[in-house]
């Protein structure tokens, strides 16, 4: 047996369930029609709520669901509805079953059914590729069973009318914030703070295994049977001070390395562009970001040198490392430059210009860092005050975090 769940898209826009051979779509043998009580809320929305063909469309199919399920009418295919399952707190924050599809394959995913029989069905790539991630196997209808588009009197009329009042906006340009080249709103993988102390032990190790204390054998070698020191007692004794002093000062360089490696790893760069999708150009432009109490927003220069002790390579003659020297800036030390989170952008607001814009261009006009390990989900609310507009227009930037 194999169960079908039916996306309400399938349902609205597509020819009858009933009429689609799935037997030959899958290359099975019974099948059975699954209908969730989400998926039966969006169609009776439809049916009350939109006009034209969706409702039209909509009606017909809650007509034959109800005749089905409540008359017990036979049809081609048989249906069995899931009604939507309860959900802990836990579970919803984890499903995420403030959407719809999520409910929809959580309610699938609590009826009992196994995954090996259950195929999701729908046109809606989101909803495709949430399932496919959740372990359900998807299928994607053909083209060839959508409806015809049959547009009706009111729909004509609409459709006339937005493509005059889009020809008359589109006279003016519309400038907006945008993340790089795409979207108002980016998610980010979030990273997991790495244990720094593992890091340098394990470094550390290393670190010693390739400069193990030394003793007397190791230096000695044997010349027609006879053994032969290469270097006295005295000499094996101040190479094993002058490596555990190696071995002590490069630690600090150790540790500074990996504190830069990891936040390396966590800081994430952004870059915020203004945008032109008006066919009008812009005027110059006052554009104002605000940053949220709480956010911190690194620079490219919120960075710091910290420098270290140059360590003295171990030798028997207890020899000190020679002092860099540079003919412009004299002896120095070396150094591992950092981000410092400290070092984040101290204002709250954020301002720059820019110059008028013609249609589908745009100027980078901000770049920051995060840190993914300890940013939280957040706002950025922004502002343009364009010339060739009578008013300033708004909206807002969203960062949010996927977990690992």
């Amino acid at each position: 047996m194999m169960y079908i769940v039916l996306d309400s898209n399938i349902l609205l826009h597509y020819i009858s369930f009933e009429e689609i051979p799935w037997q030959e779509e899958f290359g099975c043998g019974e099948v059975t029609i699954v209908l969730t009580g989400m998926v039966l809320e969006e169609i009776d929305k439809k049916k009350d709520d939109e006009k034209g063909k969706i409702q039209k469309r909509a009606k017909a199919v809650a007509s034959r669901f109800k005749e089905i399920l409540i008359a017990g009418k036979s049809g081609k295919y048989p249906v069995m509805f899931v009604e939507s399952a309860y959900a802990t707190e836990d579970e919803r924050r984890r499903f995420h079953l403030d959407r719809n599809d999520n409910q929809i394959l959580f309610d699938i995913r609590k009826a009992g059914l196994d995954m090996a029989d259950v195929i999701v069905v729908s046109s809606d790539t989101a909803m495709l590729l949430r399932a496919k991630q959740q372990g359900f196997r998807i299928y994607q209808l053909d083209d060839k069973y959508l409806l015809k588009e049959e547009l009706s009197k009111e729909e004509k009329e609409a459709k006339a009318a937005i493509t005059e009042l889009t020809r008359l906006k589109n006279r003016l340009p519309e400038p907006k914030l945008i993340f790089g080249d795409t979207d108002n709103h980016i998610q980010i993988r979030r990273v997991a703070a790495y244990d720094i102390e593992q890091e340098v032990q394990k470094r550390m190790n290393e670190l010693r295994s390739r400069w193990p204390e030394k003793t007397i054998e190791d230096e000695q070698e044997i010349i027609l049977g006879q053994v032969y020191n290469r270097v006295s007692q005295e000499m094996i004794l101040q190479y094993n001070i002058s490596r555990n002093k190696f071995i002590e000062q490069t630690e600090k360089k150790i540790r500074l390395e990996a504190e830069r490696d990891e936040l390396e790893r966590r800081m994430r760069k952004v870059t915020v562009s203004v945008y032109n999708s008006g066919h009008a150009t812009t005027g110059m432009m006052n554009i104002f970001v605000d940053i949220p109490d709480g956010i911190r927003l690194y620079g490219s220069n919120s960075r710091k040198k910290v420098e270290y002790d140059e360590p003295s390579t171990p030798n028997y003659y207890g020899l000190k490392q020679i002092p860099r020297f540079n003919v412009m800036y004299g002896y120095y030390k070396p150094s591992v430059t950092m981000w410092d989170v400290d070092d984040y952008i101290k204002k709250r607001q954020l301002k720059e210009t820019a110059e008028p814009l013609t249609h589908t261009l745009l100027h980078e006009i901000f770049t920051f860092y995060l840190d993914c390990a300890t940013c939280p989900n957040f706002g950025l609310k922004w502002y343009i005050a364009d010339a060739a507009l009578p008013e300033p227009v708004e909206g807002v930037l969203n960062v949010s975090f996927v977990e690992e």
